[in-house]
């Protein structure tokens, strides 16, 4: 799949029972959630923004500006900076109260996207890029640039990827990750999905910079064909 949220339990739904090697079900329902999937960042010690609950006996003790997001989402939707109260209520009065909103720590700094292929329960890097953003609140992609300023954190960034697919007993899957390097150039982990991106990372960027196609190579390992995993 190229898409996300629903449609990843689709796929892991149908290569379960296809006996294709992905990840399992309640994994692929796992990614969906934003509170489940910061439980998981704090029992592996990845470090990530703390989150926090909307309720009413919270909000008198919030710290601004923070981003809120629906629990239950995947990619941009929803979500924005919150910078004082007046801006909190118009945001909660948009959206509807069914909706269950979290709060999370703001944190200022440069942000990188991390794609790499699960093959055989492996995680491998294939690209790290940095993203060029609007401004505040809507943090809306405007480019990507390849190879990152980071590229020395390469190791590091593969290493988190591998807990997350023994976590999830990923065996052969595509993961993007998205991550924010602060003022003292330390990583934190916003989200994680298996799949391969939206922002044309994987079909532009990653060949033009490598030759590189992680297309193929998913194919290859999906059909348990000869693997080639990405160069250093």
């Amino acid at each position: 799949s190229r898409s996300h949220g629903e449609a990843v339990k689709s796929v892991a739904w149908l290569n379960e029972r296809y006996h294709i090697p992905f990840l399992p079900v309640e994994s692929a329902e796992a990614f969906l959630s934003k509170k489940k999937m910061k439980a998981v960042y704090r029992k592996l010690e990845i470090e990530t923004p703390d989150q926090f609950s909307l309720s009413e006996g919270r909000k008198a003790k919030l710290v601004y500006p923070f981003i809120i997001k629906p629990v239950e989402g995947h990619a941009k939707e929803g979500i924005r900076l919150i910078s004082n109260e007046s801006e909190l209520k118009s945001w909660l009065t948009i959206h509807s109260s069914s909706i269950e909103m979290i709060g999370e720590r703001y944190i200022e700094g440069e942000e990188v996207v991390a794609l790499g292929q699960v093959h055989a329960g492996r995680f491998h890097l294939a690209i790290l890029s940095d993203k060029i953003r609007t401004a505040p609140p809507y943090f809306v992609d405007l480019r990507h640039l390849a190879p990152s300023k980071y590229a020395h954190r390469w190791s590091e960034i593969e290493a988190i990827g591998q807990k997350l697919a023994e976590h999830f007993s990923m065996r052969s899957s595509p993961l993007v990750m998205e991550f924010i390097f602060d003022a003292q150039e330390c990583l934190h982990l916003i989200e994680a999905a298996p799949e391969f991106g939206g922002e044309f990372i994987a079909d532009y960027l990653l060949p033009a910079c490598t030759g590189y196609s992680i297309f193929e190579q998913a194919i290859l390992s999906l059909t348990r064909r000869k693997f080639s995993p990405p160069a250093r």
